[in-house]
């Protein structure tokens, strides 16, 4: 991240005896960008199971870079980015157990919020069956 970013962190003391073992999210000297420049360069971030994380920082500062190498969206050019056991870049699977909240206020203006679960779910690669289900539990 570059300079002016900050990551705050908070962990939930419900589980924090109980986290153990791999982190939830780990990105390790990440140096990724768009164009040959980098936007991230040595990011290191990790982030147990049951911690929540806000990215704070000016426009251009790298937040949604970094949100976007962690979904697998972007890919680095250096470094390493896993989701619980599993490398991103490697591993299909680590990239469906992270998603991506988009800034806009209304991705789909014309749907019901119902919808735009089920529409952003499907283009997640949820299957049918599991998207109602996921819906449901929303």
């Amino acid at each position: 991240m570059k300079a002016g970013a900050d990551i705050l962190g908070r962990r939930d003391a419900a589980v924090e005896g109980e986290r153990g073992g791999r982190p939830a999210l780990a990105l390790t000297g990440v140096r990724a960008g768009y164009g040959g420049l980098a936007v991230l360069d040595g990011l290191d971030l990790t982030i147990g199971r049951g911690e929540v994380y806000a990215l704070l920082g000016p426009n251009g500062s790298g937040k949604s870079t970094a949100a976007r190498v962690a979904c697998g969206l972007l890919s680095v050019d250096a470094g390493l980015v896993e989701v619980g056991e599993r490398e991103v870049v490697l591993d299909h699977r680590a990239r469906r157990r992270i998603g991506l909240a988009p800034q806009e206020t209304a991705l789909f203006p014309a749907l019901t919020v119902r919808e735009t679960l089920s529409t952003v779910a499907r283009l997640a690669g949820l299957r049918r069956r599991a998207v109602a289900e996921a819906v449901e539990r929303a």
